[in-house]
């Protein structure tokens, strides 16, 4: 009796297992034939994109890729898989359809993520206002067995004109701290323009008042004060403003943000004012220019620059930039430059909300300057060198007095502005006026090497330090001055070989090596090209010594004066 209930046991799971492999079988068969189905929900598009940062939102490393414009899901809601899925973007006026990006095959069940990176053109730096532009998407693709489909989808998105900048995109219910309001903030760092060719005329036109300067290369906190000044004062003097605004307030959507009106710094430039956070970038952008680290600091209602010294960069040189006009911070007289840097560094110790956007730090990591229109530099110069010839006074290098007010001040101020030496130090003099310099009494003058393109050595016969004039005729920049200069040496049996070199307006730091069979040598040099050539000069000393020698040798490069 046991064996007849094993037996039907037995009898009983074996029908329920074919029941169960049959019912699998019958779905299999059924999600088989089930042909093969393309789906998604709408497209997450951008509300609005920022016409000046069109670079970054063409980034996909920037932010990890959080700029895209659109992202889209595609799933394959059928039995059967997808064949030939490709996808493809406009947006018209601006990009024309972009080349088909080919996900192939699109198995049952499966999906794949579109995220689209647009490429526009350097025109759309010209939008002045706010433009609604389209995003079309179109969606290509071949059921198994079926006919080729297609689907164009549109969603609409805003581009600010070149000088709106919006600081914030989160919707409102996520903004839940001060600086939920400033999560866009560092695209203020896109107007940083060093290169522009109107920062660099006015960059140009601040160096050469005090003859050049090194601040850049070494970073000497002495040299970025001097050079900080220089700025501030040609500021002052040639009728730079402040003009006082306020972002505007606007919803987007459910994304309610800060735009502000802001202005590139050749717009700056070339109206003579500026609001504070317009200052700020322009600021960071000539102190860029010349090779100096910036930052701009956002807090509630104002912004200034940050500029660091020292050579690991530790030392961080507040401005308050808007003190160029004094009304602007509550005084009724010139604010000198030294209360500028107390206001900057007061206002940062009392703010308990501030951000500090690097300019180099985001810049290498891609929010990188629009291309710029094609400027006339000689009526820029020309219009720079209008402001100067209308200024009281002018701002003085090292040894130089201060102009008086009035007609015999302005002449004065037009003259050389040669340096008178210390006390036991002489003075170079070129020739023909080109350059001048410093250099200790107790140096001795050699007969210099013109084959080498020297015209005028001396040096230290206990320290074998010295300083070489070097004149190239014909070159056209300082490029071409060395690699003609090192030629030279070639033939002589000796090796230059630059190590760093930076541009600070129209002059050139370099630090380079001179390398030959009886020793090698180090040194710094700065060259400028001149009328007919380049001209430069060179202090250094044998490559053993140079680091003990350094802090001298930059000292004595920075007596260097140039017309």
């Amino acid at each position: 009796m046991f064996r007849n209930r094993r037996v039907l046991a037995f009898l009983v799971g074996g029908a329920v297992l074919f029941v169960c492999g049959a019912c699998l079988l019958a779905i299999w068969a059924l999600s088989i034939a089930k042909p093969a189905k393309l789906s998604w929900d709408p497209p997450t598009v951008r509300k609005s994109i920022m016409s000046f940062g069109y670079k970054v939102y063409a980034n996909s490393q920037v932010a990890e890729g959080k700029y895209f414009l659109s992202k889209l899901v595609l799933k394959n809601t059928g039995g059967r898989p997808i064949h030939d899925l490709t996808v493809t973007y406009q947006v018209p006026d601006f990009i024309s359809w972009t080349t088909p990006e080919v996900s192939g095959d699109l198995p049952p069940g499966n999906s794949v993520v579109e995220l689209y990176y647009p490429k526009f053109p350097e025109r759309i730096t010209r939008l002045a206002n706010q433009t609604t532009a389209t995003l079309e998407i179109k969606l290509q693709w071949r059921e198994e067995g079926g006919s080729a489909k297609e689907q164009v989808l549109r969603d609409d998105f805003l581009i600010y004109g070149v000088n709106e900048v919006q600081y914030s995109d989160l919707p409102a219910e996520e903004m839940l701290t001060w600086y939920d309001q400033w999560n866009l903030a560092q695209f203020v760092v896109c107007m940083v323009t060093p290169n522009d060719p109107i920062v660099k005329e006015y960059a140009a036109a601040i160096t050469k008042r005090i003859g050049g300067t090194l601040a850049g290369v070494t970073h000497d906190p002495r040299h970025v004060l001097e050079l900080m000044k220089a700025t501030y004062d040609y500021m002052r003097e040639t009728g730079m403003r402040y003009a006082s605004a306020e972002g505007v307030p606007m919803s987007i959507g459910d994304i309610k943000t800060l735009v502000q009106t802001v202005r590139l710094p050749r717009d700056v430039i070339t109206s003579n004012n500026g609001l504070c956070i317009e200052l700020a970038i322009l600021w960071a952008s000539i102190l860029d220019q010349l090779g100096c680290q910036t930052y701009i600091v956002l807090r509630p209602g104002h912004a200034f620059t940050i500029v660091q010294a020292g050579e690991q960069g530790d030392q961080e040189i507040p401005i308050e930039c808007t003190a160029i006009t004094p009304k602007a911070v509550g005084s009724q007289a010139d604010v000198p430059f030294e209360k500028a840097i107390q206001m900057a560094s007061e206002d940062l110790q009392r703010q308990q909300f501030k951000i500090f956007l690097s300019v180099q730090k985001y810049r290498s990591e891609g929010y990188s300057s629009p291309e710029l229109p094609d400027v006339d530099t000689d009526k820029i110069k020309s219009m720079l060198a209008s402001r100067e010839r209308a200024g009281t006074t002018v701002a003085q290098g090292p040894g130089r007095q201060e102009a008086a007010p009035g007609p015999e001040g302005q002449e004065a101020a037009q003259g050389t502005g040669q340096a008178q030496p210390q006390q036991g130090m002489a003075r170079y003099e070129h020739r023909a006026g080109l350059v001048s310099f410093s250099y200790p009494e107790s140096w001795r003058i050699l007969q210099p090497p013109t084959a080498l393109g020297i015209t005028f050595r001396v040096y230290d016969p206990s320290t074998l330090m010295g300083i070489d004039v070097v004149e190239v005729p014909n070159a056209n920049s300082t490029n071409e001055a060395l690699k003609a200069v090192a030629r030279a040496f070639a033939r002589n049996g000796s090796r230059i070989q630059v190590d760093d070199s930076k541009r600070q307006g129209d002059l050139t730091v370099v630090l380079g090596r001179t390398l030959s069979s009886t020793g090698n040598s180090a040194w710094f040099g700065v060259f400028r090209p001149v009328r007919g050539g380049v001209i430069g000069v060179a202090a250094g000393s044998p490559a053993a010594s140079f680091q003990t020698n350094r802090q001298a040798l930059l000292q004595l490069l920075d007596t260097v004066r140039f017309p």
